[in-house]
Parts: structure tokens; C-alpha cells; sequence
């Protein structure tokens, strides 16, 4: 897995783990569920995609939460990774599948 370490639009820290092949995918967690829990999906995956992981704010490898983080603020680190990437693709659990949602609405997927 390669690691790659980005910033978002207010400077803070996102770090990507990428895997696989083919077209970009961008995993995006449940609530407090680390990305980790993701690596059986990314390698079910990465035969066919080329996979992305980050952690949102507040876990491990990621910036700390301070109290005034939004939906902007998460969709904000999102559009982050998809730069870096070059992804257009998107799958999110829990609330990281709203995120997803709400990104459809603003973002390039």
C-alpha cells in the first residue's frame, strides 16, 4: 500500500494509502470506524480499482478535531483526495455514505 500525505484546503494533514489498479475509488469510513477496518474490502477491490483510504478527522494519521468541523469541513478533505487522486468514484459507509451523498451534490463524481 502506498502512503501518501496531502493537505486539505486549511492546511490540515490528510494521509491517503492507495492500492490496486485500474479506475480510482475513494473509501470513506463510518464515524469512528478506522480505515483499517477497510483493508479486506480495499483488497477484494484492488484487482479492479485502484483503492484510496484516508482517515477523516479526528483518527489516527489525521488532523484533530477542534470542535468547529462541518459537512463543508469533511467535504472539504474529500475534494482534497479526489485531486490527488484523480478519482471521480466514491464509496462511503455509515456516515461516511452521506458524505457521499452530500458530495454528489458539489463535487466532480
Amino acid at each position: 500500500m502506498r502512503v501518501d500525505t496531502i493537505t486539505s484546503g486549511d492546511d490540515a494533514p490528510i494521509t491517503v494509502h492507495t492500492t490496486g489498479t485500474g479506475p480510482g475509488i475513494v473509501v470513506l469510513h463510518g464515524g469512528g470506524v478506522p480505515q483499517q477496518h477497510y483493508h479486506r474490502l480495499a483488497e477484494a477491490l484492488e484487482h479492479r480499482f485502484t483503492v484510496h483510504l484516508y482517515h477523516r478527522r479526528g483518527l489516527p494519521d489525521a488532523a484533530p478535531l477542534d470542535g468547529t468541523e462541518t459537512v463543508a469541513t469533511d467535504l472539504a478533505d474529500l475534494s482534497a483526495v479526489l485531486k490527488h487522486t484523480g478519482s471521480r468514484s466514491v464509496l462511503g459507509h455509515g456516515s461516511g455514505g452521506f458524505l457521499a451523498l452530500r458530495a454528489a451534490l458539489s463535487l466532480p463524481l
